[in-house]
């Protein structure tokens, strides 16, 4: 939405991809390297977290008078 709204949909598509693989590696180690799923469970929950305050900003930007 932030690249839509700045015209550069394209940079921010490719930015998030990598965001999204990087995650899922990160993810993925967390889950080879424990045995426990307490650790993989935990870094889920601080990315929603960050996750859910993105959307909380861009509903925000959304309520603001139309330019």
């Amino acid at each position: 939405a932030r690249g839509i709204l700045k015209r550069q949909a394209g940079k921010y598509i490719v930015f998030g991809l990598l965001v999204a693989t990087l995650l899922h590696v990160i993810f993925n180690y967390l889950i080879i390297i424990n045995n426990l799923i307490v650790i993989p469970t935990l870094f889920l929950v601080i990315v929603a977290f960050f996750v859910f305050i993105d959307f909380e900003e861009l509903k925000q930007i959304d309520k603001l008078p139309a330019q």
